[in-house]
């Protein structure tokens, strides 16, 4: 339908990128706490830029290089 994009501009463009931004920002610190709770033995201070990151129907955070995930509800990291 729009193989060459669309320009975003303005205020749609302004609250675009800071609605990345925020998940970038706390993608990341999920990322870390998964890290950390499953015995990751330092901390993953890699750039979330180009993350792959996963969210299932069963509400899991799933985050491929780290091989963890966190499912809430229940609110438990697992091995992913």
């Amino acid at each position: 339908m729009y193989e060459e994009g669309v320009q975003l501009s303005g205020e749609q463009l302004e609250r675009a990128r800071e609605a990345r931004d925020a998940i970038v920002k706390n993608v990341g610190i999920l990322r870390e706490i998964v890290h950390s709770a499953l015995g990751g033995t330092t901390p993953s201070t890699e750039s979330t830029n180009g993350l792959d990151l996963r969210i299932s129907e069963d509400n899991c955070v799933t985050f491929p290089d780290i091989g963890g995930k966190y499912c809430d509800p229940p609110g438990i990291c697992l091995p992913a």
